[in-house]
């Protein structure tokens, strides 16, 4: 049963699901994450792209505890579709995948005005010197290597929701 209950954000009222106010997500600061009852958002939201079942396993459970919605490609096209679609908050975008990679996804996004800001992180096995000055340059936000350690994909979600 949702139970509704005021609560207090820099002298401004929301009303939020107790089942949402998380200690270390919903809290009263000057900088809350956007999700949850901090912003008045129902939850934030993270697509992660990878046509590896075990990475997008591994990432899921990893993010579970930030409590956002976590919606799934397993292929460029499909991830491209989701994002006009779901809108996330923060997609995590792995560069070599089939039907269209990474790299055409972000060329994809960028060319839309609606989409210049969304935070995209290339997560990536290329970790030769020069691939991530490559992904920036194309237009990634950020860009981890895989395997993903889970203290740095956490830190930098983290990060991205707090713009």
């Amino acid at each position: 049963m949702e139970r509704k209950v005021p609560f207090d954000r820099v002298g401004e009222k929301h009303e939020c699901n107790t089942d949402q106010l998380l200690p270390h997500l919903c809290f009263v600061s000057r900088n809350p994450l956007p999700c949850g009852c901090a912003t008045g958002k129902t939850m934030c939201k993270i697509l992660i792209a990878d046509d590896n079942m075990a990475s997008r396993d591994l990432m899921r459970a990893i993010l579970k505890t930030l409590r956002c919605d976590i919606v799934e490609a397993e292929e460029g096209q499909e991830a491209l579709d989701l994002i006009w679609k779901e809108q996330p908050d923060v997609v995590l975008l792995d560069i070599d995948m089939p039907v269209l990679d990474g790299l055409a996804v972000i060329r994809n996004l960028r060319r839309e005005a609606r989409f210049a800001d969304l935070p995209v992180v290339a997560v990536s096995a290329y970790a030769m010197e020069g691939d991530r000055e490559k992904a920036l340059a194309a237009g990634f936000t950020a860009y981890l290597s895989k395997p993903v350690r889970a203290a740095s994909l956490r830190r930098e979600v983290e990060q991205l929701l707090r713009v």
